[in-house]
């Protein structure tokens, strides 16, 4: 009963800032509960999907033809290892961009960075699904096409493909979209079509060229290593690259993972908010109960007792709040996992779903109140005697002695005055600080990591160096003869201004040159000259000599290698030493590649690529266009349009949320103000009281409150650019470690970061703080009219 009473008195008498709280914990949950759930319904759904299409464990790519002596020779040998439970080889017809048009394109896919195939659905393993997760065979004039395009062109199922090959066209009708294991995300630049068995024996005919993938599955996947070893040390056909299971399980996860880890960082900084809100609101309920305190102790009642009572009162408030948000966030769990649900699928049970969302939710309410337990130890410190006496905790609020006024000579004397009230009472106006801090952090770390993810400047984290346009070749037989005409026509161009041509190839690792796990592993280094277009290291420098090798963030790490160490590359009976020049990062191809500078060195070739500058005022787009339609074998693309098909659905996707973000910390920033400014109104009543009965007109107090507003307002929202351009990014970094870019830089937009946006907060945190007093006002001139 007294429990009750208490909750009931205090509900009534705080009615304000016990709600801000509810709110803050109920958003701080929301979004750690919407990200638990998240990730709980990726890792389930990635399950099912992989489960389902039965995903090869490992697979090599081969291009160009593959004879039947050598297939036999691939199931003879996976037949010898008793690791290997199916083998499966898959013909693909390779097609290029221009052969494939879209009804309703006004152009072909010329420009599209996509290596598109054309497949039969497999016998018995690595099954492409259709949008209900089913096997799918399609009938004669149909086709399957991937949800990349569903996604990112808005092909739906009855469009209609056209594919052309030397004046000869067919068309098909779509009559599904096609989830794939291995190249659903954007980030794979492979994509199968899904043909009828019929209809792709004819285009066999049409279009000549062809690629394989050797797929495996094993008896125990946690042996792919092992597997691996033994592959690359056999001389079957290879020309391509190998992946296997774990990098499909990453590549399917980037774009939902980022978006869980931004929730995240939001949720974090949410519950620092409302964890200071609550201490605020606690010593404040300590200060006006301190006589009520003080009769429960003369009574005789336990100071443990008395910490429970209120213990008990702030928990149910917080306990609701933590439900409600975990409740609300399976309300909002359609909105955050509608990527997840088009790309793979639906996961398989929600009880996992129910319970990340509890468990995160029961987590926040836990650390919130753990920061929060050292200030219900204030309740120790108060005597009986005192309380009765006096009735009040004295000086709570941090008051000094009055700073004289000539210190701030040459200030308008409200300014002054605002700013004066803030160096006299700091641990009454820390709070205010720090939300308007972490507001700024709530809106510029995530804001900030969405400008560097539509920079152009984030090619280089994926191993790509800045130029105009680059143009991809596969490798094939007569791919050497199609180069030297290439290269022949760059050079008679006038509008390009250089070039650099790159050969992919894979080499062995000689065993025992690296301290790693996979003595035998390979190796994929692009070999050229890559001072043309240097990429940005994060150490030492770009690879010049013929024995000087640059590997990926994620290689250094793997191969446990550092600047000036050696390892030696294999090819065929030859070797290389090569020592390591520097370590860039790369979140391509599994984060795991290589540069190096050689001649006369040939491994397994995998293909080649060439990055091209173009002279002053040359229409980048209209160039790539024409190299496009010149070069129909090669894949030429400018670089902002690689970006923008590579991240463009996760950079759509996470601009969505940093909006909202944007709106959270600005609605923060104008709870609080409001807020604390009517209680500093209420609690300094008698000083404005005063200044009034004085002189000071109510603009003039306003102005002083404002000042106070303004100054704190910038100084949180500087402390929080300073904090999200350094520890910020650091935090991203240390995410992005984990893909191969540990060393991203943020690349700010001045003008929205630091002009548009704080204007913006200055302007709502005005508006609150002038609102929230100006009530506090009229009672004050009242009560002096009164007198």
């Amino acid at each position: 009963m007294i429990l009750s009473r208490i909750l009931l008195r205090d509900l009534s008498r705080r009615k304000a800032s016990l709600l801000v709280v509810f709110i803050f914990i109920f958003l701080s949950a929301l979004l750690a509960a919407g990200g638990a759930g998240l990730i709980s319904d990726l890792a389930g759904s990635l399950r099912l999907f992989f489960s389902t299409a039965k995903a090869p464990h490992f697979v090599q790519m081969h291009g160009g033809r593959l004879s039947a002596a050598e297939a036999e020779e691939i199931a003879s040998w996976a037949g010898s290892r008793g690791l290997v439970e199916d083998c499966q080889i898959s013909g693909m017809i390779s097609i290029d961009g221009a052969s494939l048009r879209f009804s309703g394109a006004d152009e072909a896919e010329t420009n599209s960075i996509m290596d598109i195939s054309l497949v039969v659905q497999n016998p018995r393993f690595d099954y492409l699904l259709d949008m209900k997760n089913l096997i799918p065979e399609p009938a004669r004039g149909e086709i399957g096409v991937p949800v990349y395009y569903a996604r990112e062109k808005g092909v739906r199922v009855g469009d209609h493909v056209s594919l052309t090959h030397s004046g000869i066209q067919r068309d098909f009708r779509v009559s599904l979209l096609v989830r794939d294991a291995q190249m659903n995300p954007a980030v794979v630049h492979s994509k199968r079509f899904l043909m009828n068995r019929a209809d792709f024996r004819e285009l066999e005919e049409i279009f000549p060229d062809r690629e394989y993938l050797i797929s495996f599955r094993l008896s125990d996947s946690s042996r792919i290593d092992e597997f691996s070893e033994a592959w690359q040390k056999t001389d079957l056909p290879k020309s391509g690259p190998a992946v296997d299971y774990r990098i499909f399980y990453v590549l399917n996860s980037i774009s939902d993972g980022i978006m869980a880890v931004v929730l995240g960082i939001l949720s974090l900084l949410l519950l620092i908010i409302a964890v200071l809100c609550l201490r605020f609101i606690i010593l404040g309920s300590i200060e006006e109960d301190y006589r009520e305190i003080g009769v429960m102790k003369a009574v005789g009642l336990p100071r443990r007792t008395i910490r429970r009572i209120f213990l008990v009162k702030y928990l149910f408030i917080s306990g609701l709040a933590a439900l409600g948000g975990s409740l609300a966030s399976l309300l909002c769990n359609p909105v955050l996992t509608s990527n997840i649900l088009f790309s793979i699928g639906q996961a398989p049970s929600e009880t996992s779903r129910y319970l990340a969302s509890l468990s995160a939710a029961a987590g926040i309410l836990l650390f919130a109140f753990l920061l929060l337990l050292p200030v219900f130890r204030r309740f120790e410190a108060v005597s009986a005697v005192e309380a009765l006496r006096s009735g009040s905790v004295g000086d709570a609020s941090g008051r000094r002695r009055p700073l004289p006024l000539k210190v701030f000579r040459g200030i308008n004397l409200n300014v002054a005055l605002g700013l004066r009230d803030i160096l006299q009472r700091p641990r009454l106006f820390a709070l205010l600080f720090l939300v308007y801090f972490f507001s700024a952090l709530i809106i510029l770390i995530p804001f900030h990591f969405l400008t560097t993810l539509a920079s152009p400047d984030f090619i280089s984290y994926m191993g790509i160096a800045r130029s105009d346009i680059r143009i991809d070749l596969r490798y094939a037989g007569e791919t050497e003869t199609g180069l030297e005409e290439l290269t022949g026509l760059l050079k008679m161009d006038p509008d390009i201004e250089g070039y650099a041509l790159m050969m992919r190839s894979r080499y062995e690792l000689e065993p025992d040159t690296a301290d790693s796990p996979d003595d035998g592993a390979s190796l994929v280094v692009e070999s050229g000259n890559h001072s043309l277009f240097p990429l940005k290291y994060l150490e030492g420098t770009v690879p010049v000599s013929g024995d000087e090798l640059a590997v990926s963030y994620l290689n250094s790490r793997d191969l446990n290698v550092k600047i000036g160490d050696s390892l030696v590359l294999k090819a065929g009976d030859t070797t290389r030493e090569m020592r390591i020049s520097g370590i860039y990062q790369d979140i391509t191809n599994g984060g795991r590649t290589a540069k190096a500078s050689f001649k006369g060195f040939p491994g397994l070739p995998l293909g080649y690529t060439l990055a091209l500058d173009l002279g002053p005022g040359i229409d980048v787009q209209a160039k790539a266009g024409e190299l496009g339609a010149l070069l129909p074998s090669a894949r030429v693309t400018h670089l902002e349009s690689y970006l923008d098909q590579t991240l463009g659905s996760t950079i759509l996707q996470l601009s969505r949320l940093i909006t909202a973000a944007i709106a959270l910390g600005s609605l923060i920033a104008v709870l609080i103000t409001g807020l604390f400014f009517r209680m500093l109104a209420a609690r300094d009543a008698g000083r404005i009281a005063v200044m009034r009965s004085i002189g000071f007109t109510p603009a003039s107090v306003r102005i002083q409150y404002l000042s106070t507003a303004l100054i704190l307002l910038g100084t949180g929202v500087a402390a929080g650019s300073l904090f999200a351009n350094t520890l910020g990014q650091g935090f991203v970094g240390f995410i992005w470690g984990f893909l191969g870019a540990p060393g991203i830089s943020f690349v700010i937009d001045p003008l929205k970061a630091y002009c548009m946006l704080p204007l913006m907060l200055m302007g709502l945190v005005a508006a609150a703080a002038v609102l929230s007093i100006a009530g506090s006002l009229k009672k004050t001139v009242s009560v002096i009219t009164v007198e």
